[in-house]
Order: C-alpha cells, then structure tokens, then sequence
C-alpha cells in the first residue's frame, strides 16, 4: 500500500482558493457605507469653501473699486461714483456704488449683493465705503468672519 492520500484534499484546497477571490456582498455594503459617511462630511465643507471662495472674489472687487476711488479723489478731490465698478455682474455678486451715479462727492460706499446659492453665506451683502470702514448685512458674528485678513 503505497501512497494512500486522501482522494479530495488537493480538489479541497483549489476549491478554497476560487471561493475567497472576489468580495462578499458584506465587504462591498460596508465599502459603500464608508464611501457614503465619507461623501456626506465633505460635500458641506467643500460648499462652504465655495462660497468663501466667492466671497473672497468679492471682496476683492470691492477693494479694488474702492483703490479707484481713492486715485480719482487724490486727483480730483473728489469722487465719482459713476465709474469703477466691474462692467458686469458675477454669477454671484452684483455690485453697486453708493450715492449712485454721483459726479462729484465726498463719500462714497461700495456694496456687493449676494446672487443665488451664494445667498446661503451667512456673510450676505459686503460694504466697504471711503475711509475703509467694513460691513455686512450678515448676523453681528459673521461681520468679523466675513472680512478676517482683508
């Protein structure tokens, strides 16, 4: 009696190997259900880094029509609010100057109004006027928040 091996033990061992290369169903919902909690912590964080990346754009508008204005005022000794504002509107702001249509003044306010979805961001309208005074129409919190390192 030479070799008496068990008959099934190599066909047992091939048929291990084929069962445990693919993912159970187990193994792929708890995949998805990371990916999920994963997707539902970034989505807010990203649209709130888009809306302070708008506001930003803003507020860079608004200083640099508020520089215009200082450059016409060291000029002329005054200011002129029918010039200096962007030719068109953002997709998310409309910007306004303020008393409008002036010729000659000796204040003036910039404005930016928030335009739909950037109308969630707590900060809402940005107003920069002629002596650099900074403001929002946003809840007293926001108003620090919305014009931080600016």
């Amino acid at each position: 009696m030479a070799n008496k091996s068990k008959p099934n033990a190599g066909q047992n061992h091939v048929s291990m190997r084929k069962r445990s290369k693919g993912f159970t169903l187990l193994e792929l919902m708890i995949a998805l259900l990371l990916i999920t909690v994963l997707v539902a912590m970034a989505v807010p964080s990203y649209q709130q880094y888009l809306l302070r990346n708008h506001r930003v754009n803003a507020i860079e508008t608004l200083l640099a029509a508020a520089s215009c204005q200082q450059a016409i005022y060291a000029a002329e000794f005054r200011y002129d609010t029918r010039r200096c504002l962007p030719a068109e509107t953002s997709a998310r702001y409309s910007y306004r100057m303020e008393p409008a249509e002036a010729a000659s003044t000796t204040v003036f306010a910039v404005i930016a109004s928030p335009l739909g979805v950037q109308q969630q961001d707590s900060c809402n309208e940005l107003l920069l006027d002629q002596s650099g005074w900074r403001s929002t129409s946003g809840p007293e919190d926001a108003k620090r928040k919305c014009w931080e390192g600016r």
